[in-house]
């Protein structure tokens, strides 16, 4: 429906949520397709927060097909994204999805969401 109200970022959301529905199901040629679609839309829409969800929907597919190298490229890539956006959590979450979180940005994620900061 996206695709024929020409909204363009709708269908890019939307081909990320596709793709992480046919790794789910072990279609990675599929899922492949999806996400090669959802990032030429990324790109055309300017969205700066779809390319972090497209690589960690990328780390799934890699996850998938076996490829261990592919899917951490694809991880420490989305969490470069994210930080780039300025999503210190969302970039701690793909860190700790490595095995290997930043300590770094661990730190500052558990500084940023302590209940017992002061205010």
């Amino acid at each position: 429906m996206s695709r024929e109200l020409g909204l363009r970022y709708g269908e890019a959301a939307c081909q990320v949520a596709l793709a992480r529905g046919l790794v789910v199901s072990q279609d990675g040629e599929a899922a492949a397709a999806a996400l090669a679609r959802a990032a030429e839309l990324a790109a055309a829409t300017g969205a700066r927060d779809l390319p972090p969800r497209i690589e960690e929907a990328r780390a799934e597919l890699a996850q998938l097909r076996g490829d261990a190298a592919g899917r951490e490229r694809a991880l420490r890539q989305a969490a470069r994204l994210h930080r780039d956006n300025g999503e210190e959590w969302l970039a701690a979450q793909a860190e700790a999805r490595r095995g290997r979180p930043h300590r770094r940005q661990a730190r500052a994620y558990r500084a940023t969401t302590s209940i017992d900061r002061p205010m």
